[in-house]
């Protein structure tokens, strides 16, 4: 495999396979859901793959920070850009 590829890709906008669902102990997002078209179907789906007693990260660009993607977030929530 090329050094800094994944292993596979999906794409977050889509439904989830169920071989995918709670397969994962960790779930971790550094900066790619401001750029997925349907932000809460995305959310859903990275939730969705989290075993019983997983966990979640996402860490995204806060508003005006970046400047880019479909969406900017703040304390408020996700904004539409």
């Amino acid at each position: 495999m090329p050094r800094g590829r994944g292993a596979w890709a999906r794409g977050l906008n889509q439904p989830l396979s169920a071989d995918l669902e709670e397969a994962f102990t960790a779930v971790v997002d550094c900066g790619s859901l401001e750029h997925v078209f349907d932000f809460p179907a995305a959310v859903r789906n990275c939730m969705r793959m989290v075993a019983v007693d997983g966990h979640s990260l996402s860490v995204t660009p806060a508003d005006n920070w970046a400047g880019h993607g479909f969406y900017q977030f703040d304390v408020s929530g996700p904004k539409r850009r």
